[in-house]
C-alpha cells in the first residue's frame, strides 16, 4: 500500500484476515477446503433484492474489459457518505502501484470485473450492442488471483450517475459468482467492514489463511 502522507510504498500484514467465501448455500461441499477449516462450509450471502438486480441485467458487466479504468476509478480520492464506515477519504493507490497491477494484469494475474450503463445511462436490456467507447464505466473491482484465492484490492462506484446504484455491489456477486464457476476457495478482503458483512465476510486468523493459501498455490485454479 501506498502511505497517502509520504507516498512510501509498504507491505502491510494484519492478524486476522477477512474472507468471503464463494460457494452458495445448497453446493456440494468443497474438494478443496479441509472440512476442519474455518472456511468449510461457509457461504456466499447475496441479499435478496441485491440478487433481483444481477438477474435482471440492468447492468452490462464484463471481465477484464477496462483493467486500467477499473484502477484509475479505485485510485481517484473518494468522498466519504455521511455514516459509512466503509469508505475513505484516502487512496493508497499510487502511480507506482497503478503500474505494477497493469504488468500483473498484462502477464495474466491481475483481472476486473466491470458493469456498465448506456450513453443514456438508462437501462443496459433496453440498450443497443454494447461499445466500451460509448458506454459509461459505472462501477469496478480488480484484484490478483493467487492459487484458488483471489485477492480483491479494491472497488469503485461513480456515484454521480443516479442510476448506478447498487452497481458496485453487483460486480462484487458476479466477481464472486465467476470465481466459484472457475473453481476458487476464497476472496480475500484483507479487512472486514459493514459493507462486506452482508456478503458472508468474515475473519479467519492468518495461519489459517496462509495454510490455505499455501494449498491452493500446489493446485491453482484458473480465472
Amino acid at each position: 500500500m501506498a502511505d497517502p502522507e509520504t507516498g512510501e510504498v509498504g507491505i502491510f500484514r494484519t492478524h486476522r484476515r477477512a474472507v468471503i467465501p464463494v460457494l452458495l448455500e445448497g453446493d456440494p461441499p468443497s474438494a478443496t477446503i479441509p472440512g476442519h477449516h474455518p472456511v468449510a462450509g461457509r457461504t456466499l450471502h447475496i441479499p435478496k433484492r441485491l440478487a433481483r438486480t444481477v438477474r435482471s441485467g440492468k447492468f452490462h458487466v464484463t471481465r477484464d474489459a477496462a483493467f486500467p479504468s477499473v484502477v484509475a476509478g479505485c485510485a481517484a480520492p473518494r468522498v466519504p457518505r455521511m455514516g459509512s464506515e466503509s469508505v475513505s477519504a484516502d487512496t493508497w493507490i499510487d502511480e507506482e502501484l497503478a503500474a505494477c497491477y497493469e504488468i500483473l494484469h498484462r502477464a495474466g494475474h491481475a483481472h476486473s470485473v466491470e458493469a456498465w450503463l448506456p450513453p443514456d445511462a438508462g437501462d443496459a436490456r433496453r440498450a443497443g450492442a454494447f461499445d466500451p467507447e460509448r458506454w459509461r464505466l459505472v462501477a469496478g473491482i480488480f484484484g490478483v488471483c493467487v492459487g484458488r484465492v483471489f485477492c480483491a484490492e479494491s472497488k469503485f462506484h461513480d456515484t454521480a450517475v443516479g442510476a448506478s446504484r447498487d452497481a458496485s455491489k453487483v460486480v462484487l456477486v458476479e466477481l464472486a459468482l465467476h470465481l466459484r464457476r472457475r473453481g476458487f476457495d476464497l476472496i480475500d478482503t484483507q479487512l472486514v467492514n459493514p459493507h462486506l458483512e452482508q456478503f458472508g465476510c468474515f475473519e479467519i486468523e492468518a495461519g489459517e489463511y496462509d495454510s490455505l493459501l499455501a494449498d491452493s498455490l500446489r493446485r491453482p485454479a484458473s480465472w
